[in-house]
């Protein structure tokens, strides 16, 4: 099963979008999944993964950040 979580995985999949002429990906951030220390260390591994693939394979990448888990006036 594939994990974006294991840097394996992760350079294998930016190597196929090589192949297939992605030129690039979208990472999407949860603030609500980010919020807590288990959440946010996850989702930097992924991210730090990605980025050493993306730049393995010459690939661009863009990070979205989803906000609809904040509350309003809440900074985190």
């Amino acid at each position: 099963m594939f994990s974006a979580y294991d840097a394996g995985d992760c350079s294998a999949a930016f190597q196929v979008d090589e192949g297939l002429c992605i030129d690039g990906v979208f990472m999407q951030r949860f603030v609500g999944e980010i919020r807590n220390p288990s959440g946010k260390k996850h989702f930097n591994t992924v991210l730090d993964n990605a980025m050493a693939a993306a730049k393995k394979y010459d690939r661009a990448i863009c990070v979205m950040y989803d906000l609809s888990g904040m509350q309003p006036g809440r900074r985190r």
